[in-house]
Order: C-alpha cells, then structure tokens, then sequence
C-alpha cells in the first residue's frame, strides 16, 4: 500500500484506500484477486449512486419547496395591489 502522509491535498485518496484494502482482506474471497476488486468496486459504484440519489432528491425536493412558497406567495396578492402599481407608473 502506497503511503501518501506526505500529500497533504491528498488526504481522502489515503482514506479510499484504506477503506478499499480492509474491505478486501475481510470480505469471502473467491481466489481471484481481479473478481474480488471488481466487486468491490461495484459494491463502490452502487454506494456513490445511493449517496448522489439521495443528494438529488434532497436539492428537487428543496426547489420544489420554494416554488410552492413562491406560488403561495404570488397567490396572496390581490387585484387592488396590481392596480396600485400599474396606477404608480
């Protein structure tokens, strides 16, 4: 394993790889080191898929909050007052 303490900006590709070598020395292995590291990297693959699903869901939910507050917000306003800004101009 490749010791990257010297690399200061590198620091979560030290933690990926710690995480990576632990996951394949604990796991059932089938005695190919290839399938093992390529399931692994599926296993990678679907958890980053779940992580930008979720961060997704989260930025569409909030958009969808605002243009509901946006809609309510233009739905308070009456005639009275759009009559009051067109007579101002």
């Amino acid at each position: 394993m490749v010791n990257l303490s010297s690399f200061a900006s590198l620091q979560p590709l030290w933690r990926v790889q710690l995480w990576a070598a632990t996951h394949l020395l604990l796991q059932d292995s089938s005695g190919d080191l290839r399938c093992d590291i390529a399931a692994l990297a599926m296993r990678g693959l679907s958890s980053l898929e779940a992580f930008a699903e979720r961060k997704l869901s989260s930025w569409a939910h909030r958009n969808m909050r605002r243009a509901r507050q946006g809609a309510h917000f233009a739905s308070t306003i009456t005639a009275a007052a759009t009559m009051v800004a067109a007579a101002d101009r």
